[in-house]
C-alpha cells in the first residue's frame, strides 16, 4: 500500500484507466450539496491566485480516493479499479472537461492544452474507444458519461440526449458557472482569468490516494476507512470549517476559540440526547435550529453542515469572525449586528444573560414555577436575538428546565407555529 497527496495533474496525467467496479452505487452528486460548494472553492482560490500571484496558495482538500492495481500486459494501458472516491474523481473529469471546451470556446488556447491530457488519454495508448476515457463509471452511468464527455466544444446538451442524467447536468453546470466566471471582468481580462483557474484546478486541488496492490484486501480496507471509528458530527464540521477561514483571514484563532467555541466542548453540549429516533450531541441540535431560525427552512439533521458552509458564503454577507459571534457570544453588543427586522424589543441578552436565564423571567412574570434557576452557570449557554423564534419553544426541554414546557402549543415544529407563540409571549413584559 501507497499513500501519497496528490493534485489532479498528478492523478490524471499518465495514460491510464481508473475504472469504477458493477457493485458501486452510480452517480449520486448533486448541484446543491456537491457541485456548487466545489465549483465555490474553486472560484476562491482562483480569485485569490489573480488578486495576489505570488504567495504561496494554500490547496483545497477533496478527500481520500482508493485505488486497486489491475495485473496487465506488458506494454498495455496501466488500469486501476477505484475502490472508494468514484464519486470525486468522476465530477473532477466532468469539472475538467467543462473547463476545458469552455477555454476553447474564449480562445485561451494554451491553458485548454495544459488541461486536455487530464481527461484524454493519447490515442497511440488506445485499444478501444473507451480507452481515451480516464475514467470510466459503472454501467448505468456508461451511455451519458460517454456522450457528454466525447462531444465536441461548445456542446450542445440539447443535442447529445440523457438531460435528466446527472452526470450531464453536472457537467452543463460547471460549463456553465465556467463560461460566467472567464466573462466576468471583461474580454480583457480572460486571459488572466482563465490562466488563473485553469493553475487551480491542476495545481491547487488535492486528493489522498491509497494505491494497493494487487493482493492486498480491498473490502477490509474500504470498511476501515467508511464503517469504523467514530463518525464526525456536524458541529465537528463547523467548527473545521470556521476555523480554517479564521486563519485563512489571518485571524487569532486561540483567543476566537476561547471566547466564542470552547462552551461547546464541554459535556453538557457533547451529550447526546434524542430526536425521535435518533441522538446528536446538543451542539448539533443547537446549529441545525440556529440555522432553522436564520434561514426560514426546513433543514434536515444530515444535511446541517453542508446548509451551513452556503449560509456563510452567499446568505450572511459577513466575515466570519462576526458569524461566529451571532451563535456564541455573550455580549449584548452582538444584537446590534443582525438586521433590524430579527431584532425583538424586549429580548436583548446582556451580559450574564442566557437562554435559560430568559426563559426563566418569562415563566415568572406569569407566576409559573421554574426550576431553571437551579441549573449551573456551566450548562448556560449565551444567545442572541436571532433565536428568539426557536428560544421560546426549544430550551426548557433543550435544557431540561420543565419552566418552558407550558408554552409549547404545538408537538411539530414550523416557522408560523413558532411566530404564533413568539407573538403572544413577546405580549408579557419580563421583569
Amino acid at each position: 500500500m501507497e499513500t501519497q497527496v496528490r493534485t489532479p495533474q498528478m492523478v490524471f496525467m499518465q495514460p491510464q484507466r481508473l475504472v469504477v467496479p458493477l457493485f458501486q452505487r452510480p452517480y449520486v452528486w448533486n448541484e446543491e450539496n456537491q457541485w456548487e460548494p466545489f465549483w465555490n472553492d474553486i472560484v476562491r482560490l482562483a480569485d485569490r491566485v489573480l488578486n495576489r500571484p505570488p504567495d504561496k496558495h494554500h490547496p483545497h482538500f477533496l478527500g481520500a480516493v482508493v485505488l486497486q492495481q489491475v495485473q496487465r500486459q506488458t506494454g498495455q494501458m496501466q488500469e486501476r479499479t477505484i475502490i472508494d472516491g468514484q464519486q470525486r474523481l468522476t465530477t473532477l473529469q466532468l469539472l475538467l472537461d467543462a473547463l476545458h471546451a469552455e477555454l476553447i470556446s474564449v480562445g485561451a488556447l494554451p491553458p485548454a492544452m495544459r488541461i486536455e491530457p487530464l481527461v484524454t488519454n493519447a490515442e497511440p495508448f488506445c485499444s478501444k474507444p473507451e480507452d481515451r476515457f480516464k475514467v470510466w463509471p459503472t454501467n448505468r452511468d456508461r451511455p451519458a458519461f460517454n456522450a457528454v464527455m466525447g462531444a465536441k466544444p461548445p456542446v450542445d446538451y440539447d443535442a447529445i440526449g440523457y438531460r435528466e442524467e446527472r452526470m450531464v447536468e453536472a457537467h452543463r453546470f460547471f460549463s456553465e458557472q465556467a463560461r460566467d466566471w472567464l466573462a466576468l471582468s471583461g474580454p480583457e481580462a480572460v486571459g488572466a482569468r482563465a490562466t488563473a483557474i485553469e493553475t487551480v484546478v491542476r495545481e491547487l486541488l488535492q486528493v489522498v490516494v491509497i494505491d494497493l496492490t494487487i493482493d492486498e484486501n480491498a473490502q477490509e480496507i474500504f470498511e476501515t476507512l467508511n464503517a469504523r471509528g467514530a463518525q464526525l458530527t456536524a458541529a465537528d464540521l463547523i467548527k473545521n470549517f470556521i476555523f480554517q477561514r479564521l486563519m485563512e483571514a489571518g485571524t487569532n484563532v486561540e483567543d476566537a476559540y476561547q471566547r466564542n467555541w470552547k462552551e461547546f466542548e464541554t459535556g453538557f453540549w457533547e451529550t447526546e440526547i434524542s430526536v425521535g429516533r435518533l441522538r446528536y450531541p446538543r451542539s448539533s441540535i443547537f446549529l441545525n435550529h440556529w440555522l432553522i431560525a436564520r434561514t426560514g427552512e426546513e433543514v434536515v439533521a444530515r444535511e446541517v453542515f453542508d446548509r451551513f458552509k452556503r449560509f456563510a458564503d452567499h446568505d450572511a454577507r459577513l466575515p466570519m469572525t462576526r458569524l461566529i459571534v451571532q451563535f456564541t457570544t455573550r455580549h449584548a453588543s452582538t444584537a446590534s449586528s443582525s438586521p433590524a427586522h430579527q431584532r425583538t424589543p424586549g429580548l436583548s441578552t446582556g451580559s450574564g444573560s442566557s437562554a435559560i436565564a430568559l426563559v426563566c423571567s418569562r415563566a415568572k412574570s406569569s407566576n409559573r414555577s421554574c426550576s431553571a434557576c437551579s441549573i449551573p452557570k456551566s450548562r448556560q449557554f449565551r444567545t442572541p436575538n436571532s433565536l428568539r423564534h426557536w428560544m421560546w419553544l426549544r430550551v426548557g426541554w433543550f435544557a431540561g428546565c420543565s419552566c418552558a414546557q407550558p408554552r409549547r402549543t404545538t408537538t411539530r415544529w414550523s416557522p408560523s407555529s413558532s411566530r404564533r407563540c413568539v407573538a403572544r409571549i413577546e405580549r408579557t413584559p419580563a421583569t
